[in-house]
């Protein structure tokens, strides 16, 4: 059937359901952290009436153009506003539903496929990137499709998922070894078809058409020694891999999954762990997934991001129900635990010397009316733009924000040079040599918000007084 038996039927139907509406609840929600990027590089398409595929230096990441592209197509057939770009997440999330219902079908146990599924859903990163117009939705869905494939023998969809993971993101062409890593373990019956490895083979082709394309225009793969990404691609030293590996584990902790990895300790300890070939293998792809990518991650400088091991947080929530809850498959309190474990993870809120994963949870989405509040001080106190220095993500403009007429942005944060600092606990590039130095020399002017997200317009008295002024770029913002 092409529904499926019906408990998966049953899972997609109901996740499929909540997905559609989840992100229209947020329908005014402007983009935010990285996906800023995919705005300014869709409205460069836009604008540029899709003359070519190659984006500007200053916009070019080294990612291939997939996902941009679909968000600019979207804006010029509906319309450049937020709600189109959440509505163009609806297929996204319909086809994780689809592949999230098969999985958890695939490898829990029919009495906990609820839960299972609910808690997968209500893993923290999940919820917060549906809010966002986000390619690692797609990259988690495509990803889970290659999975659900291998069962299947479909070998045109492997190719399919493997070719919209590569065009979506760098990091889809990353952990592809790893894919085919775990198909190679656990399905030794396809190591010796040859049209699996045609059909793998055939999902490189848009990838090598792309880079080649992009090598022959701009004379480098991935990005240039002088693009704003490059540092992120070093190498880092012993201490940098020391420091990335540790925040991989706190990420692994972090939001509520310390909770799940006491428990599945708990049932190992004590021996009431059981054993099944699906479990074996939930495991092994856990484990092969989570190890390849960190290693990958690991040695540059650019440290992991939550969002960065979605897919491995989605892995883990359906790993440890099946693990606890055959442990106690008929006690309550456990399973609203576990679930509370995750819905738990929004409030993880730690002191400013400790960078937050903000896009990963839902604790960032009073943060527009909060800079709402700050730019109406701004144009009622005439104080322009460029007197004022901040940090990401608070730099951009609004016209990529909130799609308005908000066409200047903050100065890049320089103590030395600014007269006002917006400061935000968002802010987790700020140091904390620059806090205290802005806590015990500057004055606050004023501050809005309070928990768990706050900004600070800070003054510093030694550069006035400072004549004030109406710019025309300011006169003209409506948000």
């Amino acid at each position: 059937m092409i529904l499926g038996n019906s408990s998966q039927r049953s899972l997609f139907v109901w996740s499929a359901i909540f997905l559609s509406i989840w992100p229209l609840v947020f329908w005014d929600n402007p983009f935010f952290w990285d996906t800023v990027l995919f705005s300014r590089q869709a409205d460069w398409y836009l604008q540029s009436g899709f003359s070519t595929l190659i984006l500007p230096t200053e916009l070019d990441a080294g990612h291939p153009p997939l996902w941009p592209l679909y968000l600019a197509l979207g804006w010029k057939i509906l319309g450049q506003h937020l709600i189109v770009s959440h509505l163009l997440m609806l297929p996204i999330l319909i086809w994780l539903a689809w592949e999230l219902s098969h999985l958890v079908t695939q490898f829990v146990s029919a009495p906990h496929r609820n839960w299972a599924m609910a808690c997968a859903v209500a893993v923290p990163g999940l919820l917060a990137q549906a809010t966002l117009f986000s390619n690692d939705i797609l990259l988690a869905a495509s990803l889970l499709g290659v999975l659900n494939a291998l069962q299947k023998e479909k070998y045109w969809k492997i190719a399919l998922c493997l070719s919209l993971a590569g065009m979506s993101s760098l990091r889809g062409i990353m952990i592809a070894p790893a894919v085919l890593m775990y198909a190679w373990i656990f399905f030794p019956q396809f190591r010796l078809q040859f049209s699996l490895y045609l059909w793998g083979a055939a999902a490189n082709i848009p990838l090598v058409v792309w880079f080649g394309w992009h090598w022959v225009q701009t004379g480098w793969l991935t990005h240039p020694i002088s693009s704003n990404w490059s540092s992120q691609h070093e190498l880092g030293n012993l201490d940098t891999w020391v420091h990335n590996f540790l925040t991989i584990g706190f990420r692994f902790a972090d939001q509520g999954r310390i909770v799940l990895w006491v428990g599945i300790f708990w049932v190992w300890l004590h021996g009431k762990w059981k054993y099944s070939s699906e479990l074996t293998q939930l495991i092994g792809l856990f484990l092969l997934l989570t190890l390849w990518l960190s290693l990958v991650f690991i040695p540059f400088q650019n440290p992991p991001g939550h969002r960065y091991f979605l897919l491995e947080f989605i892995l883990l929530a359906i790993l440890s129900v099946q693990i606890i809850f055959q442990t106690w498959p008929d006690s309550i309190k456990v399973k609203i635990l576990v679930l509370i474990s995750f819905l738990s993870g929004h409030f993880w809120i730690y002191p400013e010397s400790i960078s937050k994963g903000w896009d990963s949870t839902l604790s960032y989405v009073n943060w527009s009316q909060e800079r709402l509040e700050a730019v109406n001080y701004l144009k009622e106190n005439q104080i322009p733009p460029e007197f004022v220095g901040s940090a990401f993500p608070l730099v951009h403009s609004g016209k990529y924000t909130h799609l308005n007429e908000e066409v200047w942005r903050f100065s890049e944060m320089d103590l030395s040079k600014n007269p006002y600092i917006l400061y935000s606990n968002l802010c987790n590039g700020v140091s904390e040599s620059t806090l205290k130095i802005l806590n015990r020399e500057w004055d606050v002017e004023r501050s809005w918000g309070s928990w768990p997200v706050y900004f600070i317009l800070y003054r510093n008295p030694e550069q006035f007084p400072v004549e004030p002024k109406q710019t025309p770029e300011m006169a003209i913002v409506e948000l």
